[in-house]
């Protein structure tokens, strides 16, 4: 459970809201409009007043109550989050034997979470193109980092001292290097 700090007009949107003081005590919102700087009265531990503005900041501070907090609950925990935190926190020290739990507990931890997104409603179909597509996409960047680029024309002229000079291949405002082009799989020399 956390706090937030006490809006009128966050409150105003779920009346259910749990509200507390500063210190942790229940305070019941009884009227949320009257007159004057403090439009809020909330009774703290259900008997003792406590006007506050809309920013849930009384007239003072002390006595009766203090700044007023909403109370938003937690979600629960999956079982998934329930695994990996049991997990998390029992794994060892030891670069060995913390490998040794991950090999353990993966196959286990891969179940949950198949299992959490089967209940959000991806099917199976669903999961195994997801998976496929990323790594896929994985594999393309990895085949496609290699191969030869083309370059603008104007770089063709410029030659550096380890640039090899060998013929192009030219199309518009673009050239590569046919021997770039040779160490792909595949090319036949004639």
């Amino acid at each position: 459970m956390s706090k937030i700090p006490f809006t009128l007009e966050a409150w105003l949107k779920d009346k259910s809201q749990k509200v507390v003081d500063e210190d942790g005590r229940p305070v019941r919102i009884i009227c949320t409009d009257a007159d004057g700087l403090y439009p809020i009265i909330g009774l703290v531990d259900n008997k003792t007043p406590l006007p506050c503005g809309k920013d849930g900041r009384p007239p003072y501070i002390g006595g009766g109550g203090g700044v007023l907090f909403i109370v938003t609950p937690e979600e629960e925990m999956t079982e998934f989050e329930i695994a990996l935190e049991n997990f998390v926190m029992n794994a060892d020290a030891s670069e060995q034997t913390f490998h040794e739990d991950v090999k353990q507990h993966a196959a286990e931890l891969i179940d949950l979470a198949r299992k959490e997104l089967i209940k959000e409603g991806t099917s199976k179909n669903e999961m195994g193109t997801m998976l496929y597509d990323a790594g896929f996409e994985d594999g393309k960047a990895e085949a496609l980092k290699d191969l030869p680029r083309w370059e603008s024309n104007l770089k063709s002229y410029k030659v550096d001292e380890d640039d090899v000079i060998g013929p192009w291949l030219y199309y518009k405002e673009h050239c590569i290097r046919i021997s770039d082009l040779e160490k792909l799989p595949g090319f036949k020399e004639d």
